[in-house]
């Protein structure tokens, strides 16, 4: 879920429930953890203030940064040419099944 949010777009609870796979309940108990911790806030959209958006604080992006570059350090040994494969054949099936998802970050990316 950080790396969705990590993209500093803001994004709706059901954004972000498709691009994450969770159930909406366990996205809400997962995003409220998040607000108490101060890793992310929630803030009216711009269009439509109805919608609550949901954003990574200063914290949850130092937190987001931390992980993924540790996360980076333990896989560099790794050999991600086939799961990178896997990645693009997946985000191609996606775009084409459910083309209003918002893709996952890359393996490749940042």
């Amino acid at each position: 879920m950080l790396s969705t949010l990590a993209d500093g777009a803001g994004h709706t609870m059901s954004e972000i429930a498709r691009a994450v796979l969770m159930p909406a309940s366990t996205l809400t108990k997962l995003v409220n953890a998040m607000v108490m911790r101060k890793l992310a806030y929630r803030r009216p959209d711009r269009t439509d203030r109805r919608k609550i958006v949901i954003h990574l604080s200063a914290r949850g992006r130092a937190t987001y940064d931390r992980l993924h570059q540790t996360l980076d350090a333990s896989t560099d040994h790794i050999d991600t040419g086939p799961l990178y494969t896997l990645y693009r054949e997946l985000a191609h099936w996606l775009d084409a099944e459910h083309p209003r998802r918002i893709r996952p970050s890359s393996p490749h990316s940042t």
